[in-house]
This record gives structure tokens, C-alpha cells and sequence, in this order.
């Protein structure tokens, strides 16, 4: 199986400009724990959870006030839509996030794979193996 069967089409995304309280408002709505931060159509960072509680709130940021490109994690890592997900496990344990973009090969995001989609999506053995590496990674 591809990352691209596994994967959220429908890219939502936030801009750097957001206040962390409308990405947190975000991610309630749709379920997610981390979002891609788009700017002109690449992928500048990404915001997580982590990122608001540890950067934002445990510094007693103004939600309303920090904007995302205060806090995000600007270091993203990708994957192409056509690597199995075996390759996804495997980049998720080393890289040691949860949560990647998806590009095409013209290096275009196409979607977001989060590790509960891989959890729900992949096989016994995949899962087994994330499993694993995520164990030694830490």
C-alpha cells in the first residue's frame, strides 16, 4: 500500500500569519493534532499541539496574539505520495514526529498522513515495526 491510499487529500493548512488560537480552533474541528503551514504554495513548517502548549502556552503566549510562525517547527519532514508505508513507518521513527506533509513529484503538497492514519490504515506488520523504531528512538 501507497502513502497516497492512506492519506488526507483535502489539505488543511494554515498560513503564518494565523494566531494560535485559530489553528487551535482548527485542529478541534478537524480532528487533527498537527497542521502544515503553507506559504505561496510550499510548506514553510509545521504547528502541533506540542508546539502550542510547550512554546506558546507553558511561555504564557496571548493565543490570540502569537502568531504561528512564532512557534511552529520549521524544520518539516515529507514524503512522496508513491513511497509505501513501510518508508512512511520508517521516516516517522527516525525524524521521531507524528505527522508529515505529502508531496507529488513536482514537490507539490498533495496531503497530510498523520501516524493514526498509518495505525489504521497499515498492516500488522507495519504497525509492528513503527512500533519498534518509535521504542528505540526515544
Amino acid at each position: 500500500m501507497k502513502i497516497q491510499d492512506i492519506m488526507h487529500k483535502k489539505i488543511i493548512h494554515v498560513c503564518p500569519n494565523s494566531s494560535i488560537q485559530e489553528v487551535a480552533a482548527m485542529m478541534k474541528e478537524h480532528g487533527f493534532s498537527a497542521l502544515p503551514v503553507i506559504e505561496q504554495g510550499h510548506v514553510t513548517g509545521i504547528i502541533t499541539r506540542k508546539d502550542i502548549i510547550v512554546r506558546a502556552l507553558a511561555c504564557n503566549k496571548d493565543p490570540k496574539h502569537t502568531k504561528v510562525n512564532e512557534i511552529m517547527t520549521r524544520k518539516v519532514y515529507c514524503v512522496n505520495e508513491h513511497e509505501n508505508l513501510d518508508e512512511l513507518a520508517k521516516k516517522m521513527a527516525i525524524h521521531a514526529v507524528h505527522a508529515m506533509p505529502v508531496l507529488n513529484d513536482a514537490k507539490k503538497i498533495v496531503g497530510f498522513v498523520t501516524i493514526e492514519d498509518l495505525v489504521k490504515r497499515g498492516d500488522k506488520d507495519t504497525w509492528s515495526r513503527l512500533v519498534i523504531a518509535l521504542n528505540r528512538a526515544a
